[in-house]
């Protein structure tokens, strides 16, 4: 958090974005959550091995954009190491990386930024098949999470647009891309 805070002085202009996936899902929450007198574009978690009921709200006050959780239930990695070996946050359950976040009831309003993308077949096509490893395929990358990282800006219709596979055409049309 420290070098990022050194780096956005530096370069104010620049965005900052973080992704990250397994483990480093858990990383990229906690370093969001230390970020202090400055903010991320936004989070990015591939399969992230934090449990599924980790209340996101100090990370999605500190991220302009939001964050972005990709989840496969097919992730056995995840899904068993998890409930084996514990996840980033010292818990013996299931993750949001194999089953999504959940979210509070009470809704508190830094929730309308958690944004949620479940594996789909049609994620295939990208040579992605819901698996640990298959979830950093170049193609699926190009198609689901550089959408996100080009863009300045989200909402829910975007975001929809790139869960549905079409992250690419919105992109281009946007007004907000980098």
């Amino acid at each position: 958090a420290e070098r990022i805070y050194r780096y956005q002085l530096a370069y104010p202009e620049r965005p900052v974005m973080l992704v990250g996936h397994s483990g480093g899902g858990g990383m990229a929450i906690y370093t969001a959550e230390k970020l202090v007198g400055s903010n991320i574009q936004g989070v990015l978690l591939l399969n992230a091995a934090i449990s599924k009921d980790y209340r996101l709200m100090r990370a999605l006050r500190r991220s302009d954009c939001g964050i972005v959780n990709y989840y496969s239930p097919l992730d056995m990695v995840v899904r068993l190491g998890t409930l084996v070996a514990g996840t980033m946050d010292s818990r013996y359950s299931e993750s949001a990386g194999s089953v999504g976040f959940e979210v509070p009831t009470t809704l508190p309003p830094e929730y309308d930024s958690l944004y949620q993308i479940g594996w789909s077949q049609e994620m295939i096509e990208s040579f992605y098949i819901g698996n640990h490893l298959t979830s950093s395929s170049a193609d699926y990358i190009e198609k689901y999470v550089a959408p996100l990282v080009m863009a300045s800006e989200w909402d829910q219709a975007y975001v929809d647009q790139v869960k549905a596979g079409k992250g690419q055409a919105a992109l281009r049309s946007a007004r907000w891309y980098h």
